[in-house]
């Protein structure tokens, strides 16, 4: 099941969703983290990690340009904090999710804050 909800954070507006997952944490995190996993869903991504930074080409998007993404928080199995480049603030989409184990699987939620 899925919920959502708005919430301001920092004067800012978010859209704050928390699922359930009938799946391990380590399935999730796999599907979150690496390219093909992810692909099958979202976006891929190229380029190495390490730097702190991939490029997302986005699955579902035809004719989008790859869109570079920083990477904040990847604290494996369990938070991953992302955001988008861009000139324009508001333009600029943060990705933080939290991975719990939970009956019958795992809990998706925004990360603590």
């Amino acid at each position: 099941m899925i919920t959502g909800r708005h919430e301001e954070i920092d004067g800012t507006d978010h859209l704050v969703l928390r699922r359930g997952i009938e799946a391990p944490v380590d399935e999730v995190w796999a599907a979150f983290t690496e390219s093909d996993r992810l692909g099958r869903w979202f976006a891929t991504w190229s380029g190495d990690p390490a730097s702190g930074q991939v490029d997302i080409r986005w699955s579902f998007e035809e004719a989008m340009p790859t869109e570079p993404y920083v990477i904040e928080a990847c604290e494996p199995p369990r938070h991953l904090r992302v955001h988008n480049v861009h000139d324009d603030p508001i333009q600029v989409w943060t990705i933080d999710v939290e991975l719990t184990g939970a009956e019958p699987g795992t809990a998706l939620t925004p990360a603590s804050r």
